[in-house]
């Protein structure tokens, strides 16, 4: 972990290495609004890549049934 930090490694990418970094799965329920409101913040160029990337699948495939979101 220190050594990927000294290498200009961010914190959340090398967190990676330790022994709790493991995939989650968690189930979630939003409205509309709740929807529009995440995208703004987890779609947007600061947001850590992986909630990007999440995000910009959750907004992908609320298009396939919601076009106008």
């Amino acid at each position: 972990y220190k050594y990927f930090l000294k290498n200009k490694i961010s914190s959340e990418d090398a967190r990676y290495v330790l022994s709790n970094a493991f995939p989650t799965q968690i189930i979630i329920t939003m409205n509309a609004r709740e929807l529009l409101h995440l995208f703004t913040l987890r779609c947007c160029e600061r947001a850590q890549w992986e909630i990007r990337e999440m995000a910009y699948r959750m907004l992908n495939k609320v298009k396939e049934v919601a076009p106008t979101i």
